[in-house]
């Protein structure tokens, strides 16, 4: 029964976190004032993020990892499909953790 309490105590716990940090952004946002400069910055965060987990993956991960991420990188270029690109990226990783 505790670990069900503390399960449960977690979730809500990252929930509210996650919660408090979206409201927070928006708080702070609603205070600037939206220049140029402010709506570049915004529009490349989410490739930079994107940037910051993958490459870590790509240099540290295994062989299937970097097969998913070159085969991502190539689905995508292609199709211009982030889902399409994501699917192939984790199929190959199964495909290559299951073969050995």
């Amino acid at each position: 029964m505790s670990i069900e309490i503390g399960a449960t105590t977690a979730l809500l716990i990252i929930a509210l976190v996650t919660y408090l940090t979206r409201i927070g952004g928006l708080l702070i946002m609603s205070q600037m004032a939206i220049t140029k400069r402010v709506e570049r910055s915004l529009e490349a965060l989410a490739g930079s993020v994107i940037v910051a987990i993958v490459v870590p993956t790509t240099i540290e991960g295994d062989l299937a990892a970097k097969a998913a991420v070159v085969t991502a990188i190539v689905i995508m270029l292609l199709t211009r499909s982030a889902v399409a690109a994501m699917a192939a990226g984790m199929i190959i990783a199964v495909i290559i953790r299951s073969s050995g």
